[in-house]
């Protein structure tokens, strides 16, 4: 990581530097930013968007609750803390919007029922619409 060589600079600079991270914390580090990169690329998106519509909006969502999904099953404890979190969040946000949502990408003539047909199986949603 590109940060590293700062903190071993700083601990040779400041003598009253206790905390550098250990080889450990960098590879939790690394872990935690390769995973949280959907977030990157999925705001990029949404704050490029001059008008906001369901069939662009709709497949990140459910690419980032599948991956939220799969973060739970991590070996890493610090991730599956963090995954089951951000699922709790997650699902109170889009528990005000799944029904809007989903009627949107019914109604859009391109997608119809193939993204939810394709995507709702896969995640833990399969009840929002019962």
């Amino acid at each position: 990581m590109i940060y590293k060589d700062t903190f071993t600079h700083l601990q040779k600079k400041e003598h009253l530097y206790k905390s550098l991270p250990t080889d450990d914390d960098w590879e939790l580090a690394k872990e935690i930013c390769g995973r949280l990169e959907i977030f990157h690329r999925v705001t990029e998106v949404f704050s490029g968007t001059q008008y906001p519509i369901a069939d662009l909006f709709f497949p990140l969502i459910c690419e980032i609750r599948l991956s939220l999904q799969a973060w739970e099953s991590c070996l890493i404890p610090a991730i599956q803390q963090m995954a089951s979190n951000m699922v709790v969040k997650f699902e109170k946000y889009w528990s005000e919007i799944h029904r809007v949502m989903g009627v949107a990408i019914v109604l859009d003539p391109q997608y119809k029922l193939k993204l939810l047909e394709y995507f709702f199986p896969q995640t833990l949603w399969k009840s929002c619409f019962y």
